[in-house]
């Protein structure tokens, strides 16, 4: 009865989403992949936001997520009177008029390959012009059979582009490029293969900046971002996004002086922060899967003057991939880190018996407070469900008054949800 009275609601909320999407008809940009969904949308934001009107589905990736955004309502707390609130503002949302946007960038995440959690069931709201694929990895995988299915799903996103559409296709993701074979439309390849239209020549990365070279056309350009702390994985999200604004008209560059000015990651996401008694805090806590872990690894690497510290939660949602996924993140971190802790059952579980636990991020933002020392540099990074490192964050801030500015999951729904698990 459950699974019934939640489907008729997504129906529903689809029903009047499409109605106040086909009032304003704007042009849109579906973007899709296991690793970088969120930064790409807000690079492609950044680009374009100097030249059109756009609106970025934040935060409102899914099966009932789009439709509210388009919409236009913001859910409180997700408890039944919540979704009252925001069926009966459902069909209002009607009167609001046209909104102020002619481009919609939308998050395309998948959590199952049957409906209405699938590729599918978000092609029955939106009909993307311009898609993007990045890549396909054991993300969120617990409900998928293999590798092959995720890419299959996300693919279809590709597939299902116009003829005069623009598919934007990671080349080194062998299984994104495989999955979007049955593409009718332009495509553009960007990455380090030797067939790509957009050619990676040289990425830098560090604690002090973030630099890209690459080629197009035999012609070189540079994307320099000083003081910003990106892994060299973001070399595919410049590319991605740099190629939409091709697509959209924006010389290029341009869109690399519009990233330049104007990207910003979101709170959580591989954000430098002051820490206790001088150290410095990256704060990766928003989410972690294995590559996004290995590449805030990578950038750790780089602080060769410092006492390299990994507070590393559990990864969720790997199902049997669980094991390994771990195994090959533990290894990685007692290589680069002088020091390893973990929280979550996962860890606690996969990583070897050595390595201190901790049960929440309380606990151990505890433990640190006691040990962190000014040449300490701390990087945070775990997955979202249950494990809410920022609290740990928060406890090794220099300035913990600045924690709603800086810190992600913020609020008393997040503050009720964390004091869940601590």
């Amino acid at each position: 009865m459950k699974k019934i009275v939640a489907l008729a609601v997504l129906y529903y909320l689809r029903f009047w989403a499409k109605l106040r999407l086909a009032g304003f008809n704007p042009r849109v940009i579906g973007v899709t992949g296991s690793v970088g969904k969120t930064s790409t949308c807000r690079a492609i934001l950044a680009i374009l936001a100097d030249k059109y009107s756009c609106h970025y589905s934040e935060h409102a990736n899914s099966e009932s997520g789009i439709p509210l955004d388009l919409l236009g309502i913001t859910p409180l707390d997700y408890s039944a009177g919540d979704w009252l609130r925001m069926l009966i503002l459902a069909p209002l949302a009607l009167l609001k008029g046209k909104p102020g946007y002619g481009i919609y960038i939308a998050e395309m995440g998948v959590d199952l390959p049957v409906w209405p959690k699938n590729m599918d069931y978000l092609l029955t709201i939106l009909r993307p012009e311009i898609g993007v694929f990045l890549n396909a990895r054991l993300v969120h995988s617990e409900n998928f059979k293999n590798l092959e299915e995720i890419a299959r799903e996300k693919g279809k996103l590709i597939e299902n582009l116009p003829p005069r559409g623009s598919a934007v296709v990671n080349a080194d993701d062998q299984l994104a490029r495989e999955y979007s074979a049955k593409c009718t439309c332009k495509m553009i390849l960007y990455g380090r293969a030797q067939d790509a239209n957009m050619h990676i020549l040289d990425v830098h990365s560090s604690g002090q900046g973030f630099s890209l070279e690459f080629a197009i056309l035999d012609k070189n350009y540079r994307l320099n971002l000083p003081g910003q702390i990106l892994n060299p994985g973001y070399s595919e999200v410049f590319l991605a996004a740099i190629a939409v604004g091709m697509v959209m008209g924006i010389e290029i560059k341009e869109a690399i002086s519009a990233l330049e000015r104007n990207f910003r990651l979101p709170p959580g996401r591989m954000s430098a922060i002051s820490g206790l008694y001088g150290s410095i805090l990256i704060d990766s806590s928003y989410n972690a899967s294995k590559s996004s872990v290995l590449a805030a690894l990578e950038v750790l690497a780089t602080y060769k003057d410092k006492r390299k510290i990994a507070l590393l939660g559990d990864m969720r949602e790997l199902g049997d991939a669980a094991a390994g996924e771990h195994g090959e993140v533990a290894k990685t971190a007692r290589e680069i880190a002088d020091l390893v802790l973990t929280v979550g059952p996962l860890t606690k579980k996969y990583f070897p018996p050595e390595i201190k636990n901790f049960p929440n991020s309380y606990e151990a933002g505890k433990y640190l407070r006691e040990i962190i020392s000014k040449n300490d540099v701390v990087l945070i990074k775990g997955s979202q469900n249950t494990i809410f490192l920022e609290k740990a964050v928060e406890m090794l801030m220099a300035h913990p008054e600045d924690a709603d500015k800086l810190l992600c999951r913020r609020g008393e729904f997040w503050e009720k949800k964390r004091n869940n698990y601590n």
